[in-house]
């Protein structure tokens, strides 16, 4: 039923306390996020894959990503790549508590091999230059998520420009079981 909430003269009420959805996924266990960082050549693209459950598996994947680099060059977020795996990237559950017992569902990788022809369809592209922190979907700053198809998987790709370029993939993501 909840607590009553006092008006007092002037016409105000108690705040009542809320938090919004990713964060209630935090203290339900069902939120992760996942860092890569590596400093690449000019003309080198680093990649990290995403799988996510697969199509009827009951878990629905809720992915935001972002980059982070200190020089210029081109950031793509594509689905259906064609390429294989890579050294896994591990990532962890928010609530730290609750890490054993929710388990990540989504699979990450590193450092597979696909080159620019084989990205798949391409959901977004960001031009970066030096000291470039961006989001993908920069639409809304509520509403940078993806809704992933577990029929497919996904690819984050930087091509840098420069040499030393140093690179940070930022991922974070919760899951709803449908």
């Amino acid at each position: 039923m909840g607590k009553p909430v006092t008006v007092y003269q002037n016409g105000s009420a108690e705040a009542i306390p809320t938090i919004d959805y990713g964060h209630q996924k935090i203290h339900e266990g069902y939120h992760f996020t996942a860092f890569y960082y590596v400093t690449v050549g000019a003309s080198t693209a680093v990649t990290v894959l995403i799988t996510p459950p697969a199509a009827g598996s009951g878990r629905e994947i809720h992915f935001l990503c972002g980059i982070s680099t200190n020089n210029t060059g081109i950031f793509t977020f594509s689905e259906n790549p064609v390429t294989t795996a890579g050294t896994l990237l591990t990532s962890a559950n928010n609530y730290r508590s609750e890490a054993v017992d929710f388990p990540d569902p989504v699979v990450l990788s590193h450092t597979c091999t696909v080159d620019a022809a084989s990205v798949g369809t391409v959901l977004e592209t960001i031009l970066t230059n030096t000291t470039t922190r961006a989001n993908v979907s920069q639409g809304s700053a509520i509403r940078d998520e993806w809704i992933l198809d577990g029929t497919y998987r996904y690819l984050m790709r930087f091509a840098a420009d420069n040499a030393a370029t140093r690179v940070i993939f930022h991922l974070s993501y919760y899951y709803e079981d449908e």
